[in-house]
């Protein structure tokens, strides 16, 4: 059996459950410019593997900065809408996977619609509910 390169690993002490779930994740860094004005940068596309009501963890070609303020897009069919938030990166991880050099950004919720959280805690719901791993 072999590393399971979506598993960033996992704590008991959260406050959401987590789901080990691959779907797309849209996201540009939030540039600073002055005292009081933003840019976004390049839309980039990452990998989502493990997603709570409090952040998600996703595989990317490259390592960001820790303390960088990302805003993501979640879009998948089966959701009910495209989840948009705000998320800070508060860890990276890279690993060695089969002689590849495997990213993953782990980045904390700092502004997310109420709504959107529910939206993305219910499509874990639903998943988990569905997925035989849980049967």
């Amino acid at each position: 059996m072999g590393i399971n390169p979506t598993h960033v690993g996992s704590s008991n002490r959260r406050a959401f459950f987590r789901l080990d779930l691959q779907i797309p994740v849209h996201y540009r860094e939030i540039l600073k410019q002055g005292e009081s004005s933003y840019l976004l940068g390049p839309l980039r596309e990452g990998q989502g593997v493990n997603f709570s009501g409090a952040g998600l963890a996703f595989l990317t070609d490259r390592t960001i900065e820790i303390g960088t303020f990302l805003y993501l897009e979640i879009v998948h069919p089966e959701m009910r809408e495209t989840v948009r938030a705000v998320v800070k990166v508060i860890r990276m991880m890279v690993r060695e996977y089969n002689g590849e050099e495997i990213v993953a950004a782990v980045g904390s919720f700092v502004l997310i619609r109420e709504e959107h959280r529910d939206a993305l805690v219910g499509f874990m719901h639903r998943h988990t509910v569905r997925s035989p791993e849980t049967a």
